[in-house]
């Protein structure tokens, strides 16, 4: 029996690899008084370090992007996109005496501690760890490790910045077709949102359960984007098959 891929969805009801991450916060490569979704949480440290720097322990983060979703790749690749909020996305290392997946990391913004409803271990190059956060206008935004002396990271204020705003998509189409021989997929994106970003799916392989192919497509805010793409898995389908399930806006996995 195939493996069944479950969409995640946070906030309330979410959805593989990503490029290189800058620290500029962008796709391209991550307070009301009262909000129940953070907690005060004290300084371990008077002074947060700037990015590029290591802690104490010797893990050190070296940038931190702002995406709308996130694709990281264990057994198979997962997809993680928000539904009301997007993903911190940190880059950096952790030295061979530490445990990489017990390393954890919070973010806080102006001074009050995320409650993420994703958080998850990178284990692809130089990505070590993506938390998802609210969207939401803060002026100061600082990334916590949660191991040792807890030490603090600030963000950057281009990365704090684009906290304030999201990309939205909406997929409008999704079609099957032949492109010369070969298989394609034609995928329709409309961006609703107020910044540009990458809308990021999966595509499956026909004769394997779990193997699988990344997509990204740019689309600018205010935009709608029709792009054929060709990932590897496309070369397990013949172009007259049919989706295995409806294809609704927040599809992100295809598979047939």
């Amino acid at each position: 029996m195939r493996r069944r891929r479950a969409l995640q969805l946070v906030g309330g009801t979410v959805c593989a690899l990503a490029g290189c991450l800058g620290q500029n916060g962008s796709d391209s490569e991550p307070t009301p008084d009262q909000d129940p979704g953070k907690t005060t949480t004290p300084r371990a440290e008077p002074t947060p370090r700037e990015l590029g720097t290591q802690a104490g322990d010797g893990v050190a983060v070296d940038a931190v992007s702002v995406q709308r979703s996130v694709i990281h790749h264990h057994a198979w690749r997962e997809i993680h996109e928000p539904d009301d909020g997007q993903m911190l996305v940190v880059t950096g290392s952790v030295p061979a005496s530490i445990d990489r997946s017990a390393v954890r990391f919070d973010a806080r913004l102006d001074g009050d501690t995320v409650s993420s409803t994703v958080q998850t271990e990178l284990r692809d190059r130089s990505r070590l760890y993506a938390l998802s956060v609210p969207v939401e206008t803060v002026d100061e935004a600082e990334l916590v490790l949660q191991n040792g002396a807890k030490p603090a990271w600030r963000l950057p204020d281009d990365v704090t910045e684009t906290l304030a705003a999201a990309p939205e998509f909406r997929l409008t189409t999704a079609e099957i077709l032949d492109t010369d021989g070969d298989t394609g997929l034609r995928l329709t994106v409309e961006n609703r949102g107020e910044r540009d970003g990458v809308f990021r799916g999966v595509v499956e392989y026909a004769d394997a359960a779990d193997a699988d192919s990344p997509v990204e497509i740019q689309v600018s805010a205010g935009e709608t984007v029709t792009e054929t793409v060709q990932p590897s898995a496309l070369e397990s389908w013949s172009a007259d098959a049919e989706f295995a399930r409806d294809i609704a806006p927040k599809t992100r996995v295809f598979e047939i």
